[in-house]
């Protein structure tokens, strides 16, 4: 059977594409949040993911500016 989000579910799924896309959160842990809380098979947690989901790790925090302690 096809799963439908309903708006409340809707604004939390873009929550997590977005944590993921600035990362927050790696998207692995979107990815298991997207299946477990939404029953979502993977594939179908993959798609809204979208191109952030081919990145599955959180991106590495901004180099300090020259000459910080």
């Amino acid at each position: 059977p096809e799963t439908v989000l309903n708006g409340a579910q809707v604004t939390a799924a873009l929550a997590l594409v977005s944590a993921v896309s600035d990362g927050t959160i790696p998207g692995v842990a979107a990815l298991g949040q997207l299946e477990v809380l939404f029953n979502l098979q993977p594939g179908q947690a993959l798609k809204i993911l979208g191109t952030v989901g081919t990145e599955l790790k959180p991106k590495p925090a901004p180099a300090p500016p020259p000459g910080a302690p």
